[in-house]
């Protein structure tokens, strides 16, 4: 599906629910992905952080070259480890 803001409510707490318990390693294909904001991108680098910082190496595959340029650009201007969101 599309993974913008407006999906970003419902898409996070679908990431939430994942838990790749017992693997070495996940790719993240976007093959299937519609449409790919900021918003979007944000969520993905921070899953692909999330996993990496517990051990499971982690991928994304089938990434489109503007894609691959959204993603880079987001992940370059990530902190470090996950910051809940100021309320």
């Amino acid at each position: 599906g599309d993974w913008i803001a407006v999906n970003a409510g419902r898409i996070d707490a679908e990431i939430a629910r994942l838990e790749p318990n017992g693997q070495a390693a996940a790719e993240i294909d976007l093959s299937r992905v519609g449409r790919l904001d900021t918003a979007g991108a944000l969520l993905l680098a921070r899953v692909q952080r999330d996993w990496l910082a517990r051990g499971l190496a982690t991928r994304f595959v089938n990434v489109d070259v503007e894609r691959g340029v959204l993603l880079d650009a987001v992940r370059e201007r990530m902190p470090a480890e996950h910051v809940p969101p100021r309320i």
